[in-house]
């Protein structure tokens, strides 16, 4: 039986047990047998976008440089109710890229009040092109692509996590 971010949200807001919980659905073995996201700290999100619907997501973070260089390598198959939030100690250019990552993902960046600033739709598995967050940014929300699109994420959405001061 899967349990959905959402159903235990209605249920009492168990936050850290929903991240938990998606986290079990990520297929994470790489070729190379090394531990991947597992170890990453977890945590949960809402969007709330301008079309007034709150989307709910399990993520890990990633806040230290290490984590930060191994992002989603290798992941081969995530939830659309699960994705990955890099945050920094301040506001800066944000360059980010896809090598070794197997899934395309869109790159929500966000300013250090949550507010969505810029989008990178369905970054390209494997690319060591560059993606920058076009401004000054705090953090990185990385989803399946194609997802901001579908949910209507788009700049001016806010993010509402602990790290940007507001849940």
């Amino acid at each position: 039986m899967t349990i959905h971010i959402r159903q235990l949200l209605a249920i009492g807001g168990v936050w850290l047990l929903a991240a938990s919980i998606q986290a079990q659905t990520l297929d994470t073995v790489s070729a190379q047998g090394r531990p991947l996201v597992q170890d990453f700290p977890q945590s949960s999100l809402i969007i709330d976008t301008a079309a007034d619907t709150c989307e709910h997501f399990g993520i890990f973070i990633a806040s230290e440089r290490n984590a930060q260089a191994r992002g989603l390598m290798f992941v081969r198959e995530m939830p659309d109710d699960v994705g990955m939030l890099f945050i920094h100690p301040s506001e800066r250019m944000i360059s980010m890229w896809m090598k070794n990552t197997l899934i395309p993902l869109d790159m929500v960046f966000m300013d250090s009040a949550g507010v969505v600033i810029h989008i990178a739709e369905n970054t390209v598995p494997g690319s060591l092109d560059s993606i920058s967050s076009m401004q000054p940014a705090l953090g990185v929300l990385e989803i399946n692509g194609g997802l901001a699109a579908r949910l209507g994420i788009q700049p001016g959405d806010l993010v509402r996590h602990p790290f940007f001061g507001s849940l």
